[in-house]
């Protein structure tokens, strides 16, 4: 049995809605549009951190299979070679998932690397006749 005082209870500001400014209390589409926002956010954290555990798994795997059939190889070359496609790959992988760390840290080093390329330079192809000619 309910009185009529309990089933009008006001908000005592817990909750989801204590959460909110009270400018945005007034309409329920202010509201609504706030918890989306808000769920939106634990959403892209979610598969933020899902998308760096797969990644996190492949390159273990990637180890283990290296260490395994790499055991008894004679030379130095074979794991070498097989490193640097894998390293390739590993870094299209992490592209692929989003991960912000290896974006970082391929801006650090690719600058320090002396390729022979300078980014100022147009390749011959890009360079066009002036128009006034």
């Amino acid at each position: 049995m309910s009185t009529e005082t309990d089933s009008h209870k006001q908000d005592d500001g817990g909750g989801e809605l204590g959460k909110l400014s009270k400018s945005q209390r007034g309409s329920p589409e202010s509201a609504r549009t706030a918890a989306e926002t808000q769920l939106e956010n634990a959403l892209e954290v979610e598969k933020n951190g899902r998308n760096e555990d797969r990644f996190l798994f492949a390159v273990v795997i990637i180890v283990i299979l290296d260490i395994w059939a790499l055991q008894n190889v004679e030379t130095w070359t074979v794991p070498v070679v097989v490193g640097i496609v894998q390293l390739i790959g590993v870094l299209i992988l992490a592209r692929r998932l989003g991960i912000e760390e290896i974006h970082f840290w391929l801006n650090q080093l690719l600058p320090r690397l002396s390729l022979g390329i300078k980014p100022d330079q147009p390749s011959p192809s890009d360079r066009r006749k002036p128009e006034n000619e």
